[in-house]
């Protein structure tokens, strides 16, 4: 059985947090973006700040029959890898098979409760056993084989979450996709530039590991749009001057405001790299250059309130000039 191939070369995704909602408004965000086009609904995984997302998720997929479902993302720190294999499986089997994996190593959601990051081989080792399990294989832990009897032949996409060149030359190497947090399209490419030399490097076929961008979004006034989304810059912020100082020695123009804590106009600047801000005419443009520049799925984080609003504004007006256009464009 082959691992799942998207609808389109170009996809978008809707994460929701387990905190700002009921469980039943999740349910209702979900079927909504289902219904507007999102081919993607996601669920953070933060499990002391906020709901845990596992039976959240099998209330969205029990209301749902399209969007894929996943974690976005957990980590081999909260739980066992055997535990989230199990939950995984099951949610399968209650969605129709449609849930995916999003994994990192782990940050503020294993902090708060006094632990550290998984290694990036800690990490490696607990894809290998969630994914072996969740599609019904055998693996040996210690001395003792294990395996999930009640689990099918199955396949499950996993998708790797992190910025440095260790975890990107991991999703190179056992990945179905990469989930990069951000939505700038000049650093969004030096890091799809580093993923495909190591994607060749690990002999896999050119556009094996998928590239997600991940990044809050508002369709509306810039200056409501900035104030909404302008915690996310500041909480990638360690990780963008990582990135440039890794890219190149010399940070391109305009960047050297991430050195320091973004304030005033260098905030507004850094929101608007980051993040999709602004009205439909600017969301359609900036999801035209990160399809161009090699983005499979671009993954809005709708968290603010106003969830709703923008799902509703993305079926009526971004998804259709989207996708028309893309279907123009290769119908040329």
């Amino acid at each position: 059985m082959g691992k799942r191939q998207p609808a389109h070369d170009f996809e978008l995704g809707a994460t929701f947090r387990c905190d700002v909602k009921s469980p039943g408004e999740l349910v209702s965000l979900a079927r909504a973006a289902e219904g507007a086009g999102f081919a993607y609904c996601w669920l953070f995984d933060s499990h002391v700040s906020a709901m845990d997302p596992y039976p959240l998720l099998g209330m969205i997929a029990d209301q749902t029959s399209r969007v894929r479902l996943g974690t976005l993302v957990t980590n081999p720190v909260s739980r066992h890898p055997t535990v989230t294999a199990s939950a995984l499986a099951t949610l399968n089997r209650i969605s129709g098979e449609r849930m995916e994996l999003g994994i990192g190593r782990g940050d503020g959601a294993v902090r708060q409760f006094g632990s550290r990051p998984a290694t990036v081989p800690e990490l490696e080792h607990a894809i290998g056993i969630i994914r072996t399990l969740a599609e019904g294989k055998e693996v040996t832990l210690g001395d003792t084989k294990v395996r999930l009897p009640w689990v099918g032949p199955s396949d499950l996409r996993v998708w790797v979450a992190g910025y440095g060149p260790r975890v990107i030359d991991l999703a190179a190497r056992i990945a179905d996709g990469v989930i990069f947090q951000l939505a700038d399209p000049l650093i969004l490419q030096s890091l799809i530039v580093q993923l495909k030399v190591r994607v060749s490097a690990a002999g896999r076929a050119p556009g094996s590991v998928h590239v997600m961008a991940a990044a809050p979004a508002f369709v509306g006034s810039v200056a409501e749009g900035v104030e909404r989304s302008a915690w996310f810059p500041k909480f990638i912020r360690h990780h963008i001057i990582e990135v440039l100082e890794q890219s190149s020695s010399d940070i391109p123009a305009g960047y050297s405001q991430y050195i320091d804590e973004p304030e005033g106009s260098a905030l507004r600047d850094m929101v608007l790299r980051t993040c999709l801000v602004g009205d439909v005419d600017s969301h359609v443009a900036k999801l035209a250059d990160l399809r161009a520049i090699g983005v499979d799925q671009v993954n809005l984080y709708l968290m603010d309130g106003r969830e709703a609003e923008m799902i509703e504004a993305y079926r009526q007006s971004v998804i259709p000039a989207v996708f028309h256009n893309a279907s123009s464009e290769v119908s040329r």
